[in-house]
């Protein structure tokens, strides 16, 4: 742990004033155990919660007149390597060597380097947010099907359509007009909710409706014992989004950099994968999927 100078103090406030309202906490000469029972002291840990998972950015600070060499940063490896730390930000008033530079890049993300001033201008709440996503469930429910016979039409009631089967013009069945429905409308949803996010990112709705239209002349819908050719089929749909944070877990296996995490909603198990291209800084998103629900990670 360094002195408590000047600029350690400065950099700690700035920490708090710009963390706060985010709920993480800052913590001073915090003390974590390691995977040997080993305790071991962190200049400032950076420690939120999310989702039930603990989030960690550890500071480790340098006030020395000279840049700081390879050694240190060989030193917060060997240090880090067995704390459940997601990223390990490194400090230095002197700024780096170029060794030391070079070992930080063929950290993968592993570790940071900043100066001083660098540290004191630096986005600390994009820098936690970098370590969670939020996995987006989305929930469609047919509220409502119209359909546009070719001849006669069979004249249902608007439950009764929902019911009735559908048929492809082979003869295969596609379910009823509700499932239909609710299949088109998660497809379609997937685009809209997209465009939603890249347009309204920090107003996101939670429900909405909208309508689909189809043009399809090889379905039929059968009731009871007759079926009709239909040319086209209206949709009025509830779209529900739901946002679940997830944390992140940072990898290093051999020399490809992996990000996992997991979330429990009910009794499905939802988990994220991402593996990074060698030059490519570590995404803030994925992709996952489980039974009829579609999941997007952002």
């Amino acid at each position: 742990m360094p002195k408590r100078t000047n600029p350690y103090q400065e950099l700690v406030f700035k920490l708090e004033s710009a963390l706060a309202p985010t709920g993480a906490r800052v913590v001073q000469s915090a003390l974590l155990t390691d995977r040997s029972g080993t305790q071991r002291e962190v200049d400032v840990l950076i420690e939120g919660d999310v989702g039930g998972h603990s989030l960690r950015i550890a500071v480790e600070c340098r006030t020395e007149s000279r840049p700081q060499d390879v050694t240190w940063v060989d030193e917060l490896l060997g240090k880090y390597a067995g704390l459940d730390v997601q990223r390990v930000v490194a400090v230095s008033r002197s700024g780096f060597s170029r060794s030391a530079l070079s070992a930080i890049e063929s950290s993968r993300g592993r570790i940071t380097a900043l100066t001083f001033n660098d540290a004191l201008v630096h986005d600390w709440r994009k820098e936690v947010a970098g370590l969670v996503v939020a996995l987006t469930v989305v929930t469609v429910q047919a509220l409502e099907a119209t359909v546009v016979y070719a001849g006669d039409a069979l004249g249902l009631s608007r439950d009764e359509l929902m019911r009735a089967e559908l048929e492809a013009g082979s003869g295969r069945p596609s379910g009823s007009v509700k499932q239909f429905a609710e299949q088109q409308g998660r497809a379609a949803s997937n685009d809209l909710v997209a465009t939603l996010f890249r347009t309204h990112p920090d107003s996101l709705p939670t429900e909405f409706s909208f309508c689909v239209q189809i043009t399809d002349d090889s379905l039929l819908v059968r009731h009871l014992t007759e079926a009709r050719a239909i040319v086209e089929v209206r949709l009025r749909l509830t779209v529900r989004v739901d946002l679940h944070p997830v944390a992140l877990q940072r990898h290093l296996y051999r020399d490809t950099r992996v990000t996992t995490g997991e979330v429990s909603l009910g009794t499905q198990k939802y988990e994220i994968s991402l593996v990074h291209a060698k030059r490519d800084r570590p995404p803030l998103g994925g992709c996952a999927t489980h039974g009829e629900t579609n999941s997007t990670a952002r």
